[in-house]
């Protein structure tokens, strides 16, 4: 059995339930992993300060954030990758050309397409995975790349005339429409969901964030174990010391883990930490948190 000394887990899809809670056996499950000496941190594509909302008061010792561009421990930064003005003016220009919807995500804001800022919010982002189970995907994705957002330019232009960091992109596309985006050689695109990618600086994804953590914790991937459940866990999941997909995971992502288990509305996580012997006491029954 590896020894494992940290553990990372997706917040979407893995770490929620679909009306976006935690459930109580989780939250146990991390607090007697903790109790133990083992770090537990999130590697999401959202933003710091959606985190925050998002997960509340559950103990995390470390956050990876915008899909591994940004690393924080006790609110201080041991890693970052942001985009250069020069990359942000031309991935600005090609999706214009390309009458695409685009948000430019830095520490504090999100700047861009209104549509896309709503969809990351609750109740919006709950619906999306049923939205995807109803209506076809491609159809759905051109339909909601139609909306417009006047302002959009301008608030782009005054982002980049500040120089502000901009840590990842995030763009409404189709999986038919993603081929030109993956032609853009200093970028990584990243599928978080059905209707909309990530876009990150070139060579970046979750599994760059955990090994700059690994780094300054002198951790091996060896001895780390990752949760998630959609494609822009699967560098994770196959470079960790032991990768675990959900059970509401897509047949592609559960074939590259190590072990597949429950359903983030099915005490999943809890699950596959027993299973790894990794509690030492059981949690306590099924159940959501309070919040």
């Amino acid at each position: 059995m590896k020894t494992i000394k940290a553990i990372f887990f997706d917040i979407d899809g893995t770490l929620l339930t679909s009306q976006g809670h935690i459930r109580q056996s989780t939250r146990q499950a991390i607090e007697t992993a903790q109790s133990q000496g083992i770090f537990c941190g999130v590697a999401t594509g959202r933003a710091p300060f959606e985190i925050e909302r998002l997960i509340k008061d559950l103990p995390i010792d470390v956050c990876v954030s915008y899909n591994g561009s940004l690393v924080e421990m006790a609110e201080v930064s041991i890693y970052e990758r942001t985009f250069s003005t020069e990359r942000l003016e031309e991935l600005a220009v090609f999706m214009a050309k390309q009458k695409k919807q685009i948000i430019f995500e830095t520490k504090t804001q999100k700047i861009g397409s209104w549509s896309i800022r709503v969809g990351h919010k609750r109740p919006f982002s709950t619906w999306i995975p049923l939205l995807s189970k109803w209506l076809p995907l491609e159809q759905t994705g051109r339909l909601l790349s139609y909306f417009k957002t006047k302002n959009v330019p301008k608030k782009i232009q005054r982002l980049l005339s500040s120089q502000e960091k901009v840590y990842q992109c995030v763009v409404l596309t189709t999986t038919k429409e993603e081929i030109r985006l993956r032609q853009l050689d200093y970028v990584d695109v990243l599928r978080s969901n059905p209707y909309s990618v990530d876009i990150v600086p070139k060579d970046g994804n979750k599994i760059v964030g955990i090994q700059m953590f690994g780094r300054f914790t002198n951790i091996s991937l060896e001895e780390i174990m990752v949760f998630g459940d959609h494609e822009n866990d699967m560098g994770m999941l196959q470079a960790a010391g032991i990768g675990v997909a959900m059970g509401n995971a897509s047949p592609r992502v559960k074939a590259v883990a190590d072990y597949v288990t429950k359903s983030n509305q099915d005490d999943g996580i809890c699950e596959a930490m027993e299973h790894f012997g990794l509690l030492h006491t059981k949690p306590l029954p099924n159940g959501l948190s309070s919040h």
